[in-house]
C-alpha cells in the first residue's frame, strides 16, 4: 500500500486529543485493529515491553474513574491555599473525563535492562547510563502514538492520559496483568460528542524554534 507523503503528514496534523466523547460501543474488530497497530511500534532490542488492558466494561470504567476521583479528593483535602484548591478543581476534569469513553486502554510497561546498560554497569560504571527505564518508556510511548493514529484513521476520538495515575495503585489492583508490569499511561477512546463541536488544534511552536539542522 502506497500513501502519498503529503497526505500522511496532513493526516498526522489533524489528530487531536479529544475529551468530549459519547460512550457508544466501538466494534471489537476496530478495537483489535487499533491495538494491534501499537504492537508494530519500534522497541529497544525488540523487547516489546508493553501490555495493553482494554476495558470496555462500564462498571469497571466507573470503578477506575471513582478511584481517580477519590484520590483527587484526598489530595485536595491537603491543600490549604484557596487559589491552589481552585486550580486543582479545574484540573479534575482532565483526570476523570474518561467515564464517557467507549474503551479505556491501560498501558503497562515491563522494565528491562538493555545490553549497553548491563555492560557499562559492570565494566565501566563511571560511564553507565540509565537506559533501562528510558528504553522501555520510549517503546511504550511509540506504541501509544501508533494506537492514537490508528484510532484517528478509524474516525474515533482519542486522548492520551497520565493524570489518572494519581490513583495508580488502585487502578493496577483492578486491571494489572500478572507479572512485572507497571501502569504507565491510559488512552481513552470513543465517539466524538457531536454536541461539543470540533476540537481546535492548539498553537504549535514554530519549527525554527524547536528544530536544529547540522549540515
Amino acid at each position: 500500500m502506497v500513501i502519498e507523503p503529503e497526505d500522511f503528514v496532513e493526516f498526522v496534523k489533524t489528530r487531536r486529543s479529544v475529551r468530549a466523547m459519547s460512550p457508544e460501543p466501538i466494534p471489537r474488530e476496530h478495537l483489535d485493529a487499533i491495538v494491534e497497530s501499537g504492537l508494530y511500534a519500534p522497541s529497544g532490542s525488540n523487547q516489546q515491553p508493553w501490555h495493553f488492558a482494554v476495558v470496555t466494561n462500564r462498571d469497571l470504567i466507573n470503578k477506575i474513574k471513582n478511584a481517580a476521583a477519590a484520590r483527587v479528593a484526598e489530595i485536595k483535602a491537603r491543600i490549604s491555599s484557596a487559589s491552589a484548591a481552585k486550580s486543582f478543581d479545574g484540573y479534575l476534569q482532565y483526570i476523570t473525563f474518561f467515564d464517557n469513553s467507549s474503551a479505556l486502554i491501560c498501558c503497562f510497561v515491563e522494565p528491562y535492562r538493555a545490553l549497553l546498560e548491563r555492560l557499562l554497569s559492570r565494566y565501566a560504571p563511571e560511564l553507565s547510563v540509565s537506559t533501562r527505564e528510558n528504553a522501555s518508556i520510549q517503546s511504550v510511548a511509540a506504541a501509544i502514538e501508533n494506537i492514537l493514529l490508528a484510532a484517528h484513521a478509524f474516525g474515533y476520538a482519542g486522548c492520551w492520559m497520565t493524570g489518572p495515575l494519581v490513583a495508580k495503585q488502585e487502578i493496577e489492583a483492578l486491571v494489572k496483568p500478572a507479572g512485572n508490569w507497571e501502569l504507565l499511561a491510559m488512552i481513552a477512546l470513543g465517539h466524538r460528542d457531536k454536541n461539543k463541536g470540533e476540537t481546535h488544534a492548539p498553537a504549535r511552536r514554530r519549527r525554527d524554534e524547536v528544530v536544529s539542522y547540522f549540515t
